[in-house]
């Protein structure tokens, strides 16, 4: 017994000095003399743990864990080995054993919510890692963990705050530091990103990640030489990472550098084959060029772009041949701009599919829908849908129809509006004088929407157009979080807020028919005059939507629009300067009807 025991202290010496190798047939020579010696095993199991070996490290513990339940590292350790040969339910039954046998037991709930979150079971996760912090609120581990499954969650307010305990704790924490700012960058906190993202590179100058997610910063906010700069170096840090090659095509393409732009694209596309956004881009990129036969088949890319999973059906995608007697489904997946967009073509498809065609739309934009030309029942978003045979995204037809620039269909109005104005959009509009044009204005788009903050001008930057004389401008502006711009702009002389009283698309549609011109940024109700035959005029920033193209001053797929461009990267004054020039001259030519 007392060679073991001296093999044994051998044995615990080489473990502790990190050597398993020579550790590991020590304890296998003890348990040759002992071989229920729960001690060994558990130590066994450890070490088999730590090299790797899951299979006999569960064996040794199962052993342990029959012998002595009373041992929560033994029974975790064992759910650890279970998780690295993928038993995900004996993991998560021997993690949960653990805990009921030892409520206290902090690692159980933190290994149980590190597997749920493996799984994708971002909520669980969230639960086990709250509960683990209950036993242990000082431990930072759980607590990161714990941001991050917020994260997956997108509740980024809540992350932010995880990763900000994190950091105010062990400032040293450079994940924490790249967490936080990934949180902001997911709120329009850009300038705070920036600066995590710099104080991170200042200590790991080679961390390549960092400098791909500051290239992406900053595109967003118009740095884009330092945007290709920092994508540029992420390329000679990890020449295989497929997202520097997409982050730096972004930036070509900001930069107007089209054929370098795509080159980056099909380089990601290289590198990582199935890569749902570098597609995407490639597809939108051929698009805003006029490419559209190029640009559809990867344009289908789009719904795997998106942060929810793509919707599915238990009906099949309808392939463009007749269905005759069928029942066809055309959904929209995208948002309200893009409906009224590609509305135009489903007159094509129900004579293309010979099926009686039902299309569902969006609550807000079903008045607008009523008696639309080659739709046979209309159905709102969201209500059970009646049977179908076959179904198709909206926006999807592009391709399916072969729509080229030369092809789309340009007749206007495709949209009638049968409705009035509701009684208080109705007064607003009787107190504006008759002897003035009326010029509808939106400057705003949907906060929600990725890239509103490029696309969106602020109100203070529309003074050089709302100078214009003899204009009497009509707010069409919409949004609670707009209501402080929305009241500034209503106390001038000159301008009217209609925007506040309608209720949905129908009633906004209404009183575009009763102005002369509607002046808008790039946003639904741009798409609602252009559908209207109205007309109207759209200020586009610096590399606008696929859909507006480069360099021309008209729209293929409204011919009553006219299109003002930023010459450089946010630069709105420029834009309004033009438009109201043009104004002028819009006014000098208008006369009241009569």
């Amino acid at each position: 017994m007392e060679d073991v025991k001296a093999t044994l202290e051998q044995a615990i010496e080489q473990h502790q000095a990190g050597h398993l190798g020579r550790a590991i047939p020590l304890y296998r020579h003890v348990l040759d003399s002992t071989p229920d010696h729960i001690d060994t095993l558990y130590l066994l199991g450890t070490a088999l743990l730590q090299s790797g070996e899951f299979g006999e490290c569960a064996d040794c513990l199962q052993r342990v864990v029959a012998a002595r339940p009373d041992i929560p590292d033994a029974r975790n350790n064992l759910g650890v080995a279970y998780k690295a040969q993928g038993q995900w339910e004996q993991a998560v039954k021997t993690f949960e054993a653990t805990i009921r046998a030892h409520p206290e037991y902090q690692q159980a709930y933190f290994n149980l919510g590190a597997l749920m979150y493996d799984r994708g079971v971002f909520r669980d996760a969230e639960k086990c890692f709250r509960r683990g912090l209950e036993v242990n609120p000082r431990d930072i581990e759980p607590r990161f963990s714990l941001g991050n499954a917020l994260a997956a969650q997108r509740r980024w307010p809540e992350a932010e705050q995880c990763c900000r305990e994190v950091v105010a704790r062990d400032p040293n924490n450079i994940d924490a530091h790249v967490a936080l700012a990934f949180a902001l960058v997911q709120q329009e906190k850009l300038t705070e990103a920036t600066q995590l993202y710099q104080q991170v590179l200042s200590v790991r100058p080679e961390f390549h990640e960092v400098h791909n997610n500051l290239s992406y910063v900053f595109e967003r906010t118009g740095r884009l030489e330092q945007a290709l700069q920092c994508a540029q170096r992420t390329i000679e840090l990890q020449p295989d990472f497929a997202e520097a090659y997409n982050n730096l095509g972004i930036a070509l393409r900001s930069l107007h550098r089209i054929d370098d732009a795509l080159a980056a694209f099909r380089s990601a596309l290289k590198l990582q084959p199935d890569f749902p956004l570098a597609e995407y881009n490639l597809g939108t990129t051929l698009l805003l060029t006029g490419r559209y036969h190029e640009g559809w088949p990867a344009y289908e890319r789009r719904s795997e772009t998106l942060d929810e999973p793509p919707r599915t059906f238990e009906y099949p995608r309808w392939s463009g041949r007749p269905i005759p007697e069928k029942r066809l489904l055309v959904h929209c997946d995208q948002g309200f701009g893009d409906t009224l967009q590609f509305a135009r073509l489903l007159p094509g498809a129900s004579q293309r599919s010979q099926a009686r065609l039902i299309f569902e739309c969006p609550p807000e934009l079903v008045r607008l829908f009523a008696d639309f030309p080659g739709v046979d029942e209309l159905v709102i978003a969201g209500e059970t849908l009646p049977p179908c045979d076959e179904q198709i995204p909206l926006a999807s037809l592009a391709g399916l129809l072969e729509i080229e620039i030369d092809t789309i269909p340009r007749e206007t109005p495709y949209l009638r509006v049968s409705v009035q104005a509701d009684a208080p959009v109705r007064s607003v509009l009787e107190s504006i004088p008759a002897n003035k044009p009326r010029v509808g204005l939106i400057w705003r788009g949907n906060r929600q929407q990725a890239r509103d903050v490029v696309r969106s001008c602020p109100p203070a930057q529309l003074e050089r157009l709302l100078a214009v004389e003899a204009v009497s401008f009509v707010s069409l502006q919409v949004g609670s979080d707009y209501a402080e711009e929305i009241a500034g702009l209503s106390r001038r002389q000159n301008v009217w807020d209609a925007g506040s009283y309608v209720d949905d698309f129908s009633g906004t549609a209404a009183v575009m028919q009763t102005l002369d011109l509607v002046i808008t940024v790039d946003t639904s109700p741009a798409h609602v005059a252009g559908a209207l035959g109205l007309p109207v005029w759209t200020l586009l920033c610096h590399t606008p939507d696929w859909r507006w193209h480069l360099d021309r001053d008209d729209s293929p797929w409204y011919p009553t629009m006219r299109l003002f461009r930023q010459r450089t990267w946010g630069d709105w004054k420029g834009v309004v300067n033009e438009a109201a020039h043009a104004l002028t001259q819009f006014v000098e030519t208008w006369a009241p009807e009569t």
